[in-house]
C-alpha cells in the first residue's frame, strides 16, 4: 500500500483546490482497502493483466476529467464527490474486466460492488457498468440513452461502418475524455471485437489540431522501424525539442501491440522505446546520439490477448487507461445489424415484404454465426477454423450487394443469405465431414427461423450469385440460373481474355466454375482479400487471373531473380501503389508461397491487409509529387486539399487485393492410388494435380484416337484387298467358260476384218483433202502464237525490272540476326512501320487462319513458336520435385533397370568369350527384320494397287505379278522364319551359360550405386569401404563399452540407459504402441514413460475435455490423484482423464497410507510411485491448499527434459521439497 499511497497523495497534491483534496483523501481511504483487497482475492479477472499501481492511477485519470467545474462545482456536497468517484473506481477496477465462456467477470465484479458499497446506489437492473452520471440530473442514466442514431453510408465499405452500442458509447465516452487530457488509452480485445474499427471513428472526429499516425505491430518490428515511423512526423522546434508540424497535437496509433519478437532477455525492443519517451518525454538520435525532445504526442493503443506474446511489460502498462472491448452480445448483434440491412432496404425501395423479413433473417444470420462458432472448433490441423464477428459482417456485405432487381421475395432473401453463409463459412471448410455437419446446421437454422416455408425451395440447388450473372461487363449481383448458362458466360470470358492476354488452356466444369464465382465475388468486394489454399498445379493462378479479367482489374505479379529482397519487393509495390492509387486503375497483387522468398515479405503483405499502408514505402520527395497530383481531384470531391486528406485519399483510394492460392482437387481417386503404389514399389513419387490430370486425360483420349484411326485404316485396307481378290476369283472363273466358246467366233471375226481392210483403203484418199484444210488452220494458229510471245516478252521485262527490289528485300531478311531481334524486342514503343510489320506476321500466324483482335505491340511479344519445346536434364537418379513443378512438366525415367542392364551385359560377355555366336546372333536379328521389313513393303505395295484398282484389273499385268512375287516370297520367308527360330533358340541355350557373369556384373551395379543411401561420401570413392571412419569407430567403441551411440541417441528420445537397457526399453515402448494401435482402445492404465512425448499426451487429456466441455483450453490445468492401487488392479480406462503408471519420485516418496509426500527411506533412491489419475479441470476449480508443485522429467538429467508439473499433497511446507530437489522421473 505504501506506493500507492505515494501515488495518490502526489495526484491529490496537484489539485488546487482544498475542499476536493479533502474529500478525495476521505473518499481513497474509505474505498482503496477493500477495493485493493477484492481484486487480490483472485475471484475477479481482467482481460490482461494489469498492476495495482495502474489501476490507481487510472482512477486518478479518470477524476482528473470527470471532476470538472460542470460537475462538480466549488460548494457542491461531498455526496456529489463520491458520486463520480464511485462511477471512476467502478471503471477504473473493472474496465478492463472481461466474459470468457465460463464467467462474466463484469457482472460478478458488479454483483461484489453492490454488495459491498452501499452509500452509493445504483440501479437495481443490469450492471454498474450498463449506467453513466448525467451532468444535469447527477442522476445514473442508461447508456443507451447516448447512443447516436445509425446513419447508413452506402459508399463506405461495412468493415469500416461503426453502429454504436451501449458498449461502444460507454468505451467513446471515457475515450474522449482521457485522449482531451492527453492520457494515454489501450483497448484490449480479442480480434474482430472491433477496436480498430472504434480507434479510426474517434480519429476520423478529430478536429484539424490533430494529426495521427497509425504504427502496425508485427513480429520483426524493430526499435529502429518504430523510431523511424515515430519520426516522420516530426519536425525540429527550438534546441533540441521536436513535435507535429505547427501548433498540433500528435497522436500514435499503435496497433497489434503485443505482437513484437520478445527477445533472449524477455525485452520488447520497441515497447523499451516506447516507455522511454513515455516516462521521460525523449528518446536518442541513432546516427548522433544526442537526446531529442518529443513534445506533443500521445498514445492510443490496441491488443489481441490471445496473440502475440499476449501481454506487455507492466511498466509500460501501468502508463496506459486500459478498456475491454468484449464481442458485443445477441441483442447488440441483432440492433446493429438491423440498423445495417434497414437502411440499405429504406435506401433502395426494397419491397414491403422484403424489408418485413430483415430482422428474421438477422436472426438466422446471428443464430448461424453462434452454432458455427460453437461446432467448428480450431484444431492443430484445422487451425484457421476461427470465426469472429468479421466473417458475420462478411455475410451482410454481400447481402448489401443485391439490388431490388435481385431480392424480389422473402424467398430471395434467405437464398442470398444462404448463399452468403456458405461462401463465408463454408468455403473456410476442408473435409467432407466438415461440410456435412455445416449443411445440417444450416438446414436447422432454416427449420428454426423460417418454419412457414418450404424447405426444399430454400435449399434449392444451385444457389450461386454473381457480378456477372447477366452478362460480362454488367455488373449486378444476380443469382445464377443454372450451370450452362454460366459456363456459356465463362466461356465467353475466357476466349475474350485469351485474344488479350496469355492462352489459358481451362476446362471449366463445375467446381472451376464456381471457383471463379467465390473469386469474383472477393475482388468485387470493399478490400477483398483472398487467402487460396491447394497443390501446385490445381488452378490458383489461372482462376484468379480469370476472375480479374472479369472483374476488369489488372493483374500484379512480382518475378522473382537473383538477390530479390525487401528493397525490391518495395518497389514493385510502390508501383502497384501509383498505379492503383493515382492512375485509378483497379489491381489485383496475385502472390503465390513459392515468391515468399523471405518471410519478411509476410510483414509488408500483412501491412498491406491490415492497414492499406506500407511503412516507408515512398521517400520524402515522391511523397510530395503524389500529394501534389491529388490535390485536385481531392477538391473536386468537395474535401480539403491538406496533406493528410490527400494522404490519406492515396491510401484509401486503391482497390488492390491479395491472392496466394487455392484448394481444387477433382482428379479420380484411383490415380492418388496408383500413385501411392508407384511410390511404395518404384520409391518414386509422382504428384496428381488437376492440371496433370486433364493432360492425362488428354493425352488418353488423343492416343486412343490415333490408333484407332490406325486400326481403322489398316481394316479398312485388308478389307478392300480381300474384296478386289474375292470379286477377281469369280471373273476368272467366267473368263474361262467364256474363252471356249469364243474360240468360235474369233474365226467368223477374222474373215469379217480382211473385208474391212479393203474398205479402209477406199477412205484414205478422202482423208488427204481434209488434210490441206488442217494446214490453213496451223497458219492461223502460228500468227497467234507470234502476239503471244511479244506480250510474253514484254512481261519478263517489265518483271526484269521489279526483280531488284525483290533481291533486295531478300538481301535485307538475310541481314537478320539475333541483335536485330533483341533490339526490336527491347523497344518500349517501337516506330509505327514495325507494329505493322508485327501485326502482319501474327495475322499470318495466326492459328486455324483466325485473324487475331488485339494485334498490338504487347501481345507480338508475347507470341512463341506453336512447336516451341524446353527439354531439361537431371543427373539424379530420383529426383523428387514439388508438384506444381510436375504439373508443368512430364517427367521421363530415363534410368537403367536390372534386367535391361543384365541383357546388355550378357552381349557383351557372350561377344569377348564367343564372338562367333553374338555375330551369328546379331546377323539373325538383322535377318528377321529384314523379313519383317520385307513382307510389310510386299503388303503395303499389294494393298496400294488393290485399294487403287478400278473394276476388273486382271489386265494390270503389275498387279497380278506383284500377287505372284508376294506369294512367293512370303512363302520363302515363312520357311526361314521357322529356320531361324530353330537357330535362335539354339543360340539363346549357349549365351545362357554366361548369364551368371552378366546378372553378378548388375547386381554389382546397382550395389555401388546405392552405396551413397549408406553414406554420400560413397558416391565419389569406394575407398571409404575399405578404411574405418571416425564415426564407425565411435559406434564401435559405444557398442563396447555398452554405451548408447550418440548418432542414435540424436534421433532418439532422452535415456540415461545403458545399450542393452536402452534396447530392451525402445522394444518395450514399441510394444506398447503396437498394443495400443492394434486394439485402438485406450488402454486401462497408460505407461507415460513409454512414450517418445509424453507432453502430447497430456496436452490431448486437456483438449478432449475442452471440447466435450466447451472450455477454454488457455484456462485449463491438469490435476492429479495418486491411487493406492497397482496397474493390474484396473479393468478399464476412466470415462475422463487417463490413469497412468511408470513414474518415480526422487528425494522423497509416496506414502500410500496417508496419501501424502513423506520423506524418503534410507537406500531408496527413486521409488515407483502407485497408478496416478490424471484429469483436466478449470484453473479456478484447482485446490492450492497444503499442494507442492512437484516438477516431472523424462531422466534424472533434468533440465532439458522436463514434461510438466503435478499438484501432490503434502503436509510438510513446500519449501522443504523445493530444496531437497524433489522431482518425479519417468526414467531411472
Amino acid at each position: 500500500m505504501c506506493t500507492i499511497d505515494r501515488i495518490v497523495t502526489s495526484w491529490i497534491d496537484t489539485l488546487k483546490e482544498q475542499s476536493q483534496k479533502a474529500n478525495l483523501t476521505i473518499l481513497f481511504d474509505k474505498y482503496m482497502p477493500p477495493v485493493l483487497d477484492g481484486m487480490r482475492s483472485g475471484r475477479f479477472k481482467k482481460i490482461t493483466p494489469i498492476p495495482e499501481t495502474s489501476m490507481v492511477q487510472m482512477l486518478c485519470y479518470l477524476l482528473e476529467v470527470l471532476l470538472t467545474p460542470q460537475n462538480t462545482p466549488p460548494d457542491c456536497p461531498k455526496e456529489l464527490y463520491e458520486l463520480y468517484f464511485v462511477f471512476a473506481a467502478a471503471w477504473a477496477f473493472g474496465g478492463s474486466m472481461f466474459q470468457d465462456q465460463l464467467v462474466d467477470y463484469r457482472v460478478e465484479f458488479s454483483k461484489w460492488w453492490v454488495t459491498e458499497f452501499k452509500t452509493i446506489k445504483f440501479p437495481s437492473h443490469g450492471t454498474i457498468f450498463d449506467y453513466f452520471i448525467d451532468p444535469e440530473s447527477k442522476k445514473f442514466l442508461p447508456w443507451t440513452e447516448k447512443v447516436p442514431k445509425f446513419d447508413m453510408d452506402p459508399d463506405k465499405p461495412l468493415q469500416a461502418v461503426l453502429v454504436h452500442t451501449a458498449e461502444t458509447t460507454r468505451i467513446k465516452y471515457f475515450v474522449d475524455m482521457l485522449m482531451a487530457k492527453g492520457r494515454p488509452v489501450m483497448l484490449v480485445g480479442n480480434a474482430g471485437t472491433g477496436k480498430t474499427v472504434l480507434a479510426g471513428d474517434k480519429f476520423s472526429s478529430l478536429s484539424e489540431d490533430y494529426m495521427v499516425t497509425k504504427i502496425p505491430f508485427n513480429y520483426y518490428t524493430t526499435s529502429a522501424m518504430l523510431q523511424a515511423i515515430m519520426e516522420k512526423p516530426l519536425e525540429k522546434k527550438a534546441g533540441r525539442n521536436y513535435g507535429p508540424p505547427g501548433g498540433k497535437k500528435l497522436i500514435y496509433f499503435l496497433d497489434d501491440m503485443n505482437m513484437p519478437e520478445v527477445d533472449t532477455y524477455g525485452t520488447v525492443q520497441p515497447h523499451t522505446l516506447i516507455r522511454q519517451h513515455m516516462d521521460y518525454n525523449h528518446w536518442y538520435d541513432r546516427a548522433k546520439l544526442t537526446l531529442k525532445d518529443i513534445l506533443n504526442c500521445q498514445y492510443v493503443a490496441c491488443m489481441n490477448p490471445t496473440a502475440g506474446s499476449f501481454t506487455i511489460n507492466p511498466r509500460l502498462q501501468r502508463h496506459f487507461a486500459v478498456f475491454a472491448v468484449s464481442f458485443p452480445g445477441a441483442d447488440a448483434l441483432t440492433t446493429i445489424y438491423k440498423s445495417i440491412i434497414n437502411g440499405h432496404l429504406q435506401g433502395a425501395n426494397f419491397s414491403n415484404n422484403v424489408v418485413k423479413c430483415a430482422a428474421h433473417v438477422v436472426e438466422a444470420a446471428i443464430g448461424l454465426h453462434q452454432k458455427i462458432t460453437s461446432t467448428f472448433l480450431p484444431t492443430a490441423i484445422k487451425f484457421h477454423y476461427i470465426f469472429n464477428l468479421r466473417d458475420l459482417s462478411n455475410i451482410f456485405q454481400g447481402i448489401l450487394f443485391a439490388g431490388p432487381e435481385c431480392i424480389k421475395t422473402p424467398l430471395d432473401f434467405i437464398r442470398l443469405w444462404i448463399h452468403e453463409a456458405n461462401r463465408v463459412y463454408g468455403d473456410k471448410l476442408v473435409d467432407e465431414k466438415d461440410m456435412e455437419m455445416f449443411n445440417k446446421v444450416v438446414v436447422d437454422n432454416v427449420r428454426k427461423y423460417f418454419e412457414d416455408m418450404e424447405e426444399s425451395d430454400i435449399m434449392e440447388k444451385p444457389n450461386m450469385y454473381t457480378h456477372f450473372s447477366l452478362g460480362i461487363g454488367d455488373p449486378k449481383y444476380m443469382p445464377v440460373s443454372g450451370w450452362a448458362e454460366l459456363n456459356k458466360l465463362l466461356v465467353e470470358a475466357l476466349d475474350t481474355y485469351n485474344e488479350l492476354n496469355a492462352a489459358m488452356n481451362l476446362v471449366l466444369f463445375e467446381d472451376a466454375m464456381q471457383h471463379v464465382c467465390r473469386i469474383n465475388r472477393i475482388l468485387e468486394s470493399p478490400r477483398g482479400n483472398a487467402l487460396l489454399v491447394g497443390v501446385g498445379g490445381s488452378g490458383k493462378q489461372s482462376l484468379s487471373r480469370l476472375a480479374a479479367h472479369i472483374s476488369a482489374l489488372d493483374v500484379f505479379q512480382i518475378t522473382l531473380r537473383k538477390g530479390y529482397s525487401i528493397p525490391d519487393l518495395k518497389l514493385d509495390l510502390a508501383s502497384l501503389y501509383i498505379k492503383a492509387g493515382m492512375k485509378n486503375i483497379g489491381m489485383v497483387f496475385l502472390m503465390t508461397d513459392a515468391q515468399v522468398a523471405d518471410e519478411k515479405f509476410l510483414v509488408l503483405v500483412n501491412d498491406l491487409l491490415a492497414s492499406g499502408e506500407i511503412p516507408d514505402l515512398f521517400p520524402d520527395d515522391e511523397i510530395e509529387n503524389i500529394i501534389s497530383g491529388l490535390r485536385m481531384e481531392v477538391k473536386g470531391l468537395g474535401l480539403q486539399d491538406t496533406r493528410e486528406n490527400c494522404w490519406s485519399f492515396f491510401i484509401d483510394r486503391p482497390d488492390v487485393k491479395n491472392s496466394i492460392s487455392l484448394f481444387m482437387s477433382y482428379a479420380h481417386t484411383s490415380v492418388n492410388e496408383m500413385s501411392k503404389a508407384y511410390i511404395a514399389n518404384e520409391r518414386r513419387y509422382n504428384y496428381t494435380t488437376p492440371k496433370s490430370f486433364l493432360e492425362q486425360i488428354a493425352l488418353y483420349r488423343n492416343l486412343l484416337k490415333k490408333k484407332s484411326d490406325e486400326l481403322t485404316a489398316k481394316m479398312q485396307r485388308l478389307e478392300n484387298g480381300l474384296l478386289k481378290l474375292q470379286s477377281t476369283a469369280s471373273q476368272v472363273d467366267d473368263l474361262k467358260a467364256k474363252l471356249a466358246s469364243q474360240e468360235v467366233e474369233l474365226k467368223a471375226k477374222n474373215e469379217e476384218a480382211e473385208k474391212l481392210i479393203a474398205k479402209v483403203g477406199a477412205e484414205t484418199e478422202r482423208v488427204s483433202k481434209e488434210k490441206a484444210i488442217a494446214d490453213e488452220e496451223e497458219e492461223k494458229v502460228s500468227v497467234i502464237k507470234q502476239k503471244v510471245s511479244v506480250k510474253q516478252k514484254s512481261c519478263e521485262e517489265d518483271l526484269a525490272r521489279a526483280e531488284p527490289a525483290l533481291q533486295a528485300a531478300k538481301e535485307a531478311l538475310d541481314t537478320l540476326n539475333k541483335g536485330n531481334l533483341t533490339e526490336m524486342k527491347a523497344f518500349g514503343s517501337p516506330p509505327a512501320a514495325v507494329i505493322n510489320v508485327t501485326a502482319a506476321v501474327m495475322v499470318l500466324m495466326a492459328p486455324g487462319g483466325k485473324v487475331p483482335k488485339d494485334r498490338s505491340w504487347k501481345s507480338a511479344k508475347a507470341q512463341l513458336m506453336s512447336k516451341f519445346r524446353l527439354i531439361l536434364h537431371t543427373k539424379l537418379a530420383n529426383p523428387h520435385y514439388k508438384p506444381e513443378m510436375q504439373a508443368q512438366t512430364t517427367l521421363i525415367n530415363f534410368t537403367v533397370t536390372r534386367d535391361g542392364l543384365e541383357d546388355q551385359l550378357l552381349a557383351d560377355v557372350v561377344s569377348k568369350e564367343r564372338p562367333d555366336l553374338e555375330t551369328k546372333k546379331s546377323d539373325l536379328t538383322k535377318q528377321q527384320n529384314g523379313f519383317k521389313i520385307k513382307l510389310k513393303e510386299l503388303e503395303d505395295s499389294l494393298l496400294s494397287r488393290l485399294s487403287a484398282a478400278q473394276g476388273n484389273f486382271l489386265g494390270d499385268t503389275a498387279l497380278v505379278e506383284n500377287l505372284e512375287t508376294t506369294k512367293r516370297t512370303a512363302a520363302e520367308i515363312e520357311v526361314k522364319v521357322e529356320e531361324a527360330k530353330t537357330t535362335e533358340a539354339n543360340i539363346n541355350e549357349a549365351r545362357e551359360l554366361y548369364r551368371p557373369a552378366a546378372a553378378r556384373a548388375s547386381l554389382l551395379y546397382f550395389i555401388l550405386n546405392d552405396l551413397n543411401m549408406i553414406n554420400p561420401i560413397y558416391q565419389f570413392s569406394l575407398k571409404g569401404e575399405l578404411t574405418i571412419s571416425p564415426e564407425m569407430e565411435a559406434l564401435q567403441n559405444s557398442l563396447f563399452f555398452d554405451h548408447v551411440p550418440d548418432s542414435w541417441a540424436r534421433l532418439a528420445y532422452p535415456s540415461m540407459y545403458g545399450l542393452a537397457q536402452w534396447y530392451a526399453d525402445l522394444l518395450a515402448r514399441i510394444r506398447e504402441l503396437d498394443t495400443w494401435v492394434n486394439d485402438f482402445t485406450l488402454p486401462a492404465v497408460v505407461w507415460l514413460s513409454g512414450f517418445f512425448n509424453p507432453q502430447s499426451f497430456l496436452t490431448a487429456i486437456m483438449q478432449s475435455m475442452a471440447r466435450k466441455n466447451e472450455w477454454p483450453l488457455d484456462k485449463m490445468c491438469l490435476t492429479v490423484d495418486v491411487t493406492k492401487k497397482s496397474k493390474e488392479d484396473f479393468g478399464g480406462p476412466p470415462r475422463e482423464g487417463a490413469y497412468v503408471h511408470g513414474l518415480f519420485m526422487e528425494g522423497a516418496r509416496w506414502d500410500a497410507q496417508t496419501g501424502m509426500m513423506t520423506d524418503a527411506r534410507l537406500k531408496e533412491l527413486t521409488p515407483a510411485m502407485p497408478v496416478m489419475f490424471i484429469k483436466a479441470i478449470p484453473v479456478d476449480r484447482q485446490d492450492t491448499k497444503n499442494i507442492y508443485e512437484c516438477p516431472v522429467y523424462k531422466t534424472k538429467m533434468r533440465g532439458p527434459t522436463f514434461v510438466w508439473t503435478f499438484n501432490l499433497k503434502t503436509k510438510e511446507k513446500p519449501a522443504k521439497w523445493i530444496l531437497a530437489g524433489v522431482a518425479l522421473l519417468l526414467s531411472v
